[in-house]
């Protein structure tokens, strides 16, 4: 059972750090918010978020093809929220309705 236990540990502490890196990345909630919320190709990206530059939506979005977070339809060149896509966005969803109710704005 302890063998059993810290498997399942190890492994919970690889998705928190996962996770984690998502959470810390400049960008990343504002992407996947966006492509969820349909805009699915590089322009309506950008236009949708304030003050991104070509260069780090560019890298952002790869990070976020090599994640699993997102995929793109090579046929209509569409970037698309995958399972865990959806997820992550559910989470960031959480911590946005928190912050607004429970941090103040000055």
């Amino acid at each position: 059972m302890l063998v059993k236990n810290r498997r399942f540990m190890k492994e919970y502490s690889k998705g928190l750090e996962l996770i984690e890196d998502l959470f810390s990345k400049r960008w990343v909630p504002e992407i996947i918010h966006s492509i969820g919320i349909g805009n699915n190709n590089y322009k309506k990206i950008l236009d949708s978020i304030s003050y991104i530059s070509h260069t780090e939506l560019s890298r952002k979005i790869k990070l976020l093809l090599d994640y699993g977070v997102i995929k793109r339809d090579d046929k209509d060149k569409a970037y698309k929220l995958t399972q865990f896509g959806f997820d992550v966005d559910h989470v960031f969803g959480h911590i946005y309705d928190i912050s607004d109710k429970y941090l103040k704005r000055d």
